[in-house]
């Protein structure tokens, strides 16, 4: 069933109980969504707490670390992936720079991660081959499983 869509004074269509706007007095519309602040996730061997996955999430690093996700569950809920194939892009910063400490992020139960889970500090030599952060998109695959793509 379609979700009633409506304008507010700003121009900014937006489907009901959703985060996602539509600019209606640009062209082409662009595409909005809300950010809040960065979830920072904590230096330690510790899973990855679900309160701390934002759309942008830092680290810094003392040392290399290994961290789980959260369960599958955990990210269902929190996100909001109410169906299958509902996605959700997450970017995590390492604010390290001196390029050789690295977080490497496990798979949680339920998660099947596809591709690089590992995010090295930035690394400023002109040669250098990390930036520092990355993205993945987080899928779901059913109704306990999502699926983690690195996507840059």
């Amino acid at each position: 069933m379609p979700k009633v869509v409506h304008t507010n004074a700003a121009g900014l269509v937006q489907s009901a109980g959703s985060r996602v706007y539509l600019r209606s007095n640009t062209d082409p519309g662009a595409l909005i969504t809300r950010t809040g602040a960065p979830g920072v996730l904590v230096d330690d061997g510790n899973a990855i707490l679900v309160a701390n996955i934002k759309k942008i999430s830092t680290i810094t690093l003392g040392a290399d670390r290994s961290k789980a996700t959260p369960t599958a569950a955990a990210l269902i809920n929190l996100i909001g992936l109410t169906e299958d194939d509902d996605s959700f892009l997450l970017t995590i910063v390492h604010l390290g720079t001196n390029g050789t400490r690295k977080l490497t992020i496990t798979a949680g139960t339920g998660v099947t991660l596809v591709g690089s889970a590992v995010v090295f500090e930035k690394d400023e030599a002109s040669d250098a081959v990390s930036s520092g952060s990355a993205q993945f998109l987080i899928r779901r695959t059913g109704a306990g499983a999502v699926s983690i793509y690195r996507v840059a």
